[in-house]
């Protein structure tokens, strides 16, 4: 990709190059995806921590008031 700007010396355009390379940040994505792992849960909770009713009475009024 290139702009175009203005020279007063000359009286033309001059043509400056970005410095955004489309492969390198490609060759970077195709790196970053495959860095990614999915990791598996299987517990989200300790033995024997229950979730107690007035937790999930908390968030409904929470979710009323945001209303």
């Amino acid at each position: 990709m290139s702009c175009k700007h203005y020279s007063s010396e000359n009286d033309s355009d001059v043509s400056l190059s970005t410095a955004i390379d489309t492969a390198t940040v490609s060759n970077a994505t195709t790196k970053a995806k495959a860095m990614t792992s999915e990791i598996e849960i299987t517990e989200i909770a300790k033995e024997g921590e229950k979730a107690d009713p007035s937790q999930f009475e908390l968030l409904s009024m929470i979710g009323q008031v945001s209303l």
